[in-house]
């Protein structure tokens, strides 16, 4: 397989919190290259293999499975996701030394739901990272390919997007799918994670993780939502 495919992927918030993995707040960390003597490591990342067995070349599924009236088989090909929402303090690690780099956000982030735009991380620095939209999103997500030395996945005729604020290019973004960077799920990627278990995949109609045979559960017995939270949740 060409190590090329084996594309790492972050989950964002963009304007709520999405729902992560039940797995310990600490596991493995990103390493940017030693700069001046000094090693420099971004927390909160567990990046996890999803997709076919080893050896075959795709994994096949059903998208929207018994939730749409259109449904039909995707190819997967290997990729991995971080377990986590992307913390605040992850993202303000990486929006400063992009930003020293010439990058340009649009929107400086937030630490979940009460935290102050663009601040220095706090004691809530594990609250994933709000009010950002899908143009910072992907330019973040070249941020961080650059600063450890892999090929950004987000490009406008040719070049990577370095600036969140130029709607143009990132109305027109191209992605690089075969690009060693990182870069955020698709559409595909999300459902074939939220519904893989060992063996198969699990109804599309079932929530993450439910036992088959299991009774059904509600929404608020596995995500927080408007309706059982006043606010953002630690990731994790």
């Amino acid at each position: 397989m060409n190590p090329s495919w084996r594309t790492r992927i972050f989950r964002l918030t963009l304007t709520a919190p999405l729902l992560a993995f039940a797995v310990p707040l600490f596991s493995q960390s990103v390493l940017l290259p030693a700069r001046d003597s000094a090693q420099y490591v971004f927390p909160h990342t567990d990046f996890i293999r999803l997709g076919p067995d080893t050896g075959a070349q795709f994994d096949v599924f059903t998208i929207g499975e018994h939730t749409q009236s259109y449904t039909a088989a995707r190819s997967v090909r290997e990729f991995f996701l971080n377990r986590f929402e992307t913390s605040y303090r992850l993202w303000h690690d990486v929006r400063i030394r992009a930003e020293a780099r010439g990058y340009v956000f649009q929107n400086p982030g937030q630490e979940g739901s009460t935290g102050r735009r663009g601040s220095a991380p706090t004691e809530n620095e594990f609250m994933p990272v709000t009010a950002i939209s899908w143009y910072d999103a992907v330019v973040w997500c070249n941020a961080l390919s650059e600063l450890v030395g892999k090929n950004p996945c987000y490009t406008y005729k040719g070049a990577p997007i370095r600036d969140s604020s130029n709607a143009i290019a990132c109305d027109l973004a191209v992605c690089e799918w075969d690009a060693n960077g990182y870069r955020l799920p698709s559409e595909t990627e999300w459902e074939y994670a939220a519904r893989k278990v060992p063996g198969g995949f699990q109804r599309g109609d079932a929530a993450s993780g439910v036992k088959e045979g299991a009774a059904a559960a509600s929404t608020g017995d596995v995500a927080w939502h408007d309706a059982n939270t006043t606010g953002t949740r630690r990731i994790g």
